[in-house]
């Protein structure tokens, strides 16, 4: 993740659960700034969180005192309904990381077969 300019916060969003969106978020030079991230669902904000949440892997990398998570839970039918899930700076619009699909398990939908834009002919004309 990078401010305007120069990288100045450091992020990861991942999917840990079947509804459940998880991360971090801190500024690189100051650890004592608490931000507060937006969860988006099809581009419209739905949740607001400040990432305050104790992460050990943090704590144990010597990254302030390791209170930088946040943790977002989806009802069901907001999972089932395939949209997708992105976690931005609040007041800022700033993407931690790209969106996650939340019709597919690991968050990130399919590609065909070959790679992006790949096509296969399954048929022909009559």
């Amino acid at each position: 993740m990078t401010g305007h300019g120069e990288a100045s916060y450091v992020a990861r969003v991942e999917r840990t659960g079947p509804a459940t969106i998880s991360g971090y978020v801190h500024h690189r030079d100051d650890y004592a700034l608490r931000l507060v991230v937006e969860l988006l669902i099809d581009g419209l904000p739905v949740a607001l969180a400040r990432a305050e949440i104790y992460r050990p892997d943090l704590d144990g990398a010597g990254i302030g005192d390791g209170r930088y998570g946040f943790s977002f839970v989806l009802s069901p039918d907001v999972v089932a309904s395939g949209g997708t899930v992105q976690v931005v700076l609040a007041n800022r619009d700033e993407p931690l990381a790209p969106p996650l699909v939340l019709g597919h398990p690991a968050g990130i939908a399919p590609q065909a077969e070959g790679g992006a834009g790949a096509v296969e002919w399954a048929g022909g004309f009559s």
